[in-house]
């Protein structure tokens, strides 16, 4: 999961070009939903 992640926080680094479709947002946003519900439930335990 976090390897899908991993191309958005290089573009920020880098200038390289970054195409990104639709349905990369909608799979990036749920991915990190499920990392960060995963992350709180660790943090509230």
């Amino acid at each position: 999961m976090c390897d899908d992640l991993t191309p958005y926080g290089v573009k920020i680094r880098y200038s390289q070009e970054l195409y990104i479709e639709e349905y990369h947002v909608t799979k990036a946003l749920q991915e990190t939903e499920i990392l960060y519900d995963w992350l709180m439930g660790i943090l509230e335990s």
